[in-house]
């Protein structure tokens, strides 16, 4: 019983492995403070001090992606919009999804007058009615593809791509045939 109560560790190498320890602690804390502290500096694009040893902001930055090739990996392209869409005189009040894009339909208001349009058919301000979904229309005015939405909707980030794919970039079509090779 009396040597549990006086248990002192033996050997002379055992009686520096807390004080050893505690410094190793603390320098690894101090390392990840400093690089941390780097860290920060090069995200706010402050200058680093050149005492301070740290890869550059471009090396730890990865570089930009082309978001439209990558939506249109994905079927989709990037929606633009054109601060001419908000003075369209058109204002879509509902539309009608068909079994086939040519059966839908869309209400749609000119001035007074409502009517529901099909797509190809011309609008009454000339514009040319491409496509009906669930929450927006797409015309064709002067050239361009302008989005219609339904009151309250907010625009989306990315459409379905409606060119075909023997159509679409080179360099997202690349990068499709290079994925399905890819075993």
């Amino acid at each position: 019983m009396k040597t549990l109560l006086s248990w002192r560790p033996r050997g002379s190498g055992q009686r520096y492995l807390l004080p050893a320890s505690l410094v190793a602690l603390g320098l690894w804390l101090t390392w990840l403070g400093l690089d941390s502290w780097t860290y920060r500096q090069v995200l706010a694009g402050q200058p680093v001090p050149a005492a301070v040893p740290s890869a550059s902001a471009e090396k730890l930055l990865p570089a930009p992606l082309d978001d439209r090739n990558i939506a249109r990996v994905f079927g989709a392209v990037p929606v633009e919009f054109d601060s001419a869409q908000a003075s369209l005189p058109l204002v879509l009040l509902a539309s009608l999804l068909g079994n086939q894009p040519e059966q839908s339909r869309a209400l749609i208001q000119y001035a007074d007058s409502r009517a529901f349009y099909s797509p190809g058919e011309r609008l009454p301000d000339g514009t040319l009615l491409k496509s009906v979904s669930a929450d927006q229309v797409v015309v064709l005015r002067n050239g361009r593809e302008q989005n219609l939405l339904l009151p309250g909707r907010q625009m989306r980030l990315l459409s379905p791509q409606t060119t075909p794919p023997a159509v679409a970039d080179q360099k997202a079509t690349a990068l499709l045939q290079a994925i399905e090779n890819t075993p």
